[in-house]
């Protein structure tokens, strides 16, 4: 996670926040991505994390907590992916 934070930051993509931008109208706090997609990114046995983040995804979310299935399309993060992954961010 700490090397895709850096990756953001080089491309200036992290606010004065911390926050992580997605566009010029939205940003997402470091800790809420995590949770989201902290799973892949510190997973050192996933090697692609574009194709990762692109197939289906689950995160522990809410009180009580449960586990929460679905994708980064449906969640609405895709299109930041593929720019990333166009970028060589991802």
């Amino acid at each position: 996670m700490n090397d895709l934070i850096s990756r953001l930051e080089t491309n200036g993509l992290i606010d004065s926040n911390g926050n992580i931008i997605l566009d010029e109208n939205q940003c997402v706090e470091q800790q809420t991505f995590t949770i989201f997609f902290g799973d892949i990114f510190n997973d050192p046995s996933i090697t692609d994390k574009y194709v990762a983040l692109s197939g289906e995804i689950s995160f522990q979310w809410g009180d009580p907590q449960q586990i929460i299935t679905t994708t980064s399309e449906s969640m609405g993060y895709q299109q930041f992916f593929d720019q990333w992954h166009q970028l060589g961010i991802i």
